[in-house]
């Protein structure tokens, strides 16, 4: 089953939250999702063992520079889609040095993130059937 985590604010994470249950009830796909209100939270989880296919991830909240933090991700799982998702329009030409799989700014539209967010599923998806 595929897992995603949510890492932003905790408004944000209610509304992003309820955008991705309508687009599991409106598709009728199964994957479990997790939200953390800091990027110490969701390193954690990671160093745990927790294993995630897709995390969004609002840059306004991470500390430490964005794109070691991101690398930092990757070292848990460097197959890990990350979306960015955020109101900063400056890193968006440097975040590809991150290797992002979408930047969205806020405010987003709902058909946006569910674009975005089930191209992703759709990627992770062909990649397990792919490997397995």
């Amino acid at each position: 089953m595929q897992k995603i985590a949510i890492c932003d604010k905790k408004d944000a994470i209610s509304e992003i939250s309820k955008n991705i249950m309508t687009i599991r009830n409106k598709n009728d796909i199964n994957f479990e999702f997790e939200g953390f209100c800091s990027e110490k939270e969701l390193i954690e989880s990671l160093r745990e063992g927790d294993c995630y296919d897709i995390i969004f991830l609002e840059i306004e909240i991470v500390e430490m520079d964005v794109i070691e933090y991101i690398k930092k991700i990757r070292e848990y799982n460097e197959y890990i889609l990350v979306i960015i998702i955020t109101c900063n329009r400056n890193f968006m030409q440097k975040s590809f040095e991150a290797r992002p799989f979408r930047y969205l700014l806020k405010p987003t539209s709902f058909e946006e993130f569910e674009n975005a967010f089930l191209s992703a599923y759709k990627y992770v998806l062909n990649m397990t059937r792919k490997y397995i």
